[in-house]
């Protein structure tokens, strides 16, 4: 099974802490790729935003600012969006439905 598998209908190697010895698991379930796309729509735009931000605030700004402020400031923005993409990427990944011969199974992150 693929590890960003969406639905598997009868997985090998799947198996979860409170599992039964004679239960089978019969579909592994999360949801599709495609919801997805709003927040990499949204981290696509934040990484390139400073290329375009940051030049027009400069602009209308009167004082000068050190050099070493926009190295900061641009690496907190990057640091910033690691954080937006890894939060929904692991609530992505790690919210699944297990459904067994038995129950269904909801495991939130």
């Amino acid at each position: 099974m693929h590890p960003l598998t969406s639905f598997a209908v009868n997985p090998d190697g799947i198996r979860f802490e409170t599992q039964e010895e004679e239960e089978r698991v019969i579909l592994f379930l999360r949801q599709h790729l495609v919801v997805n796309a709003p927040w990499a729509v949204v981290a696509i735009l934040l990484v390139f935003a400073p290329s375009v931000i940051l030049p027009l605030l400069l602009r209308s700004v009167s004082f000068t600012i050190p050099p070493s402020y926009y190295l900061v400031g641009t690496l907190a923005w990057y640091l910033a969006t690691i954080g937006f993409v890894l939060t929904n990427f692991l609530h992505w990944f790690f919210n699944i439905y297990i459904v067994t011969n038995e129950r269904i199974v909801d495991i939130d992150f």
